[in-house]
């Protein structure tokens, strides 16, 4: 039974354009792992098969039906994946498409994109390596977790969402972007002129870094 497991998970997988390393990663595993689970070298836990069920928009049922449809199912979204440096590439235009994505069933806006972080001035509640999902049509509300780019310093961060009121000049809403490392600076939604990029609405924390 496992050897028909293991095809149905590689056959989803291929499927789904996500390489072997990349589903590893996102299930925290290690690829030589998934390649001798997915041959059926070796069995797989239930929390290894829920977790590469998440990922790859099915049931674990669905693992046990050589019958069942690989596509992405309804209800499931396939998001683009950026890293930090190519979010910001992003932002200059000089990148079109991302190397990968990342499936979710939340219900999100056109707008929305997963980020692989790199930014460890929040590393009290998500942690660089860590992934989260980014609706970028929502309202920051304060305490909010939001992806923000400084236009001055033309770099993309990760903060804690803090309002400050109102400009007696513009009348704008002034803004301070938090880290939770004391280690790393505030940011001033005017003096650093930052842009709020969206807010994270899921957080996905990776367990074992392959």
């Amino acid at each position: 039974m496992k050897n028909l497991v293991g095809a149905e998970v590689r056959k989803r997988r291929k499927a789904l354009k996500i390489t072997l390393e990349e589903l590893a990663h996102n299930v925290g595993t290690d690829s030589g792992n998934l390649s001798r689970a997915e041959r059926g070298v070796q069995g797989m836990s239930d929390d290894l098969l829920r977790g590469l069920a998440r990922e790859l928009g099915c049931t674990v049922a669905d693992f046990y039906s050589s019958e069942s449809v690989v596509s992405t199912p309804v209800g499931v979204k396939r998001l683009a994946l950026y890293s930090q440096n190519e979010l910001e590439e992003l932002q200059e235009g000089q990148l079109n498409e991302p190397a990968k994505t990342l499936l979710t069933d939340l219900n999100l806006n056109a707008n929305s994109y997963a980020v692989d972080v790199s930014d460890d001035a929040i590393e009290s509640e998500i942690k660089s390596g860590d992934r989260i999902i980014v609706d970028g049509e929502l309202k920051p509300v304060p305490g909010d977790f939001v992806v923000v780019r400084s236009h001055r310093i033309k770099k993309t961060y990760v903060r804690k969402y803090r309002a400050l009121g109102f400009s007696p000049t513009t009348g704008d809403l002034i803004f301070e972007a938090k880290p939770t490392n004391p280690d790393h600076p505030s940011m001033n939604s005017e003096s650093d002129l930052l842009q709020v990029l969206g807010v994270v609405v899921e957080h996905r924390r990776i367990r074992k870094k392959t």
